[in-house]
């Protein structure tokens, strides 16, 4: 039986290391990319413009190479090519799941590969139906479904992703009038950092949704050894293969020091989440790794 693998987060807590480890197998095939955003783009008001966008994407391929309504695009340079088929691919996800579960399913046909996946950390928001629809689906194509939730210490995992945000914004040149910190205090309780942070309601969600045996939890801070990798494969059902554990994809630079005022407002705010992992875990286990625990 082959494995689908659902990534459903956290955000800047080494799925992109992970997916990149993954893409590597030799036994793995992730598709075209790393995050799908197809049941977020679907289902959460915030991320509804993944599925815009995409739509957005074929019209100006088409408009900026004179394409005529009706007409096949064809003859593009290969990269617009390449973009063009993805998101029409895309198109088709949202416009039927059924073509998503056709997807992988032909990813998955080779005798060699025993995995393949969807790792997008924003289904960290998705219900316990909408896991549990996912689970049926991928299991009508006669997936073995397994759920990976990687965690990361929740004040240290929304500053990163702020430094991230303000860190792009700096590539593509946009005017930035505030500090790290002053925007963490202005966004850390906004719904689009809950859904990411709330980890307590993910775990509600999946486990409502999938057996135990199906849901692998792991910790950005304890991820990159021989060890845990060992685990996750084992987990996974492929084989273990050496990893570049020095590395850190996407990683945000740190320019500016959390203030103890903000660590303090923040670590109130997610007060829930801590306590529910330490509920789940243990308290000296969280403590060990989390620094703000």
């Amino acid at each position: 039986m082959k494995t689908f693998l659902l990534g459903v987060g956290c955000q800047k807590g080494g799925t992109t290391w992970l997916h990149d480890y993954l893409a590597r197998h030799p036994q793995c095939d992730m598709g075209f990319q790393k995050e799908y955003h197809i049941f977020d783009g679907l289902d959460l008001p915030d991320l509804k413009p993944f599925r815009r966008n995409t739509r957005r994407k074929i019209t100006r391929i088409r408009k900026d190479n004179g394409i005529l309504r009706g007409a096949e695009a064809t003859g593009l340079p290969a990269e617009v090519q390449a973009d063009y088929e993805t998101a029409l691919i895309r198109k088709s996800f949202y416009a039927d799941v059924t073509t998503y579960a056709d997807y992988f399913q032909t990813l998955a046909a080779p005798d060699h590969i025993r995995l393949v996946g969807d790792i997008t950390p924003s289904y960290a928001g998705l219900s316990a139906e909408r896991f549990a629809a996912i689970k049926a689906l991928m299991e009508s194509r006669g997936f073995d479904l397994r759920v990976v939730f990687l965690l990361r210490d929740p004040v240290d995992r929304v500053y990163s992703s702020v430094r991230m945000e303000l860190r792009n914004r700096a590539k593509a040149q946009k005017k930035m009038s505030e500090t790290p910190v002053q925007t963490l205090l202005k966004r850390y309780d906004n719904p689009n950092n809950q859904l990411r942070t709330r980890y307590d309601l993910t775990m509600a969600a999946l486990e409502q949704a999938f057996a135990p045996e199906q849901i692998f939890y792991g910790f950005y801070e304890t991820l990159f050894s021989q060890a845990e990798l060992a685990r996750l494969t084992g987990f996974l059902d492929i084989d273990l293969q050496p990893a570049a554990f020095d590395a850190r994809v996407n990683a945000s630079p740190t320019d500016e020091d959390l203030t103890p005022a903000a660590a303090t407002e923040l670590r109130r705010f997610y007060d829930v989440t801590y306590q529910g992992c330490m509920e789940k875990f243990g308290p000296d286990f969280i403590r060990s790794i989390w620094p703000y625990a």
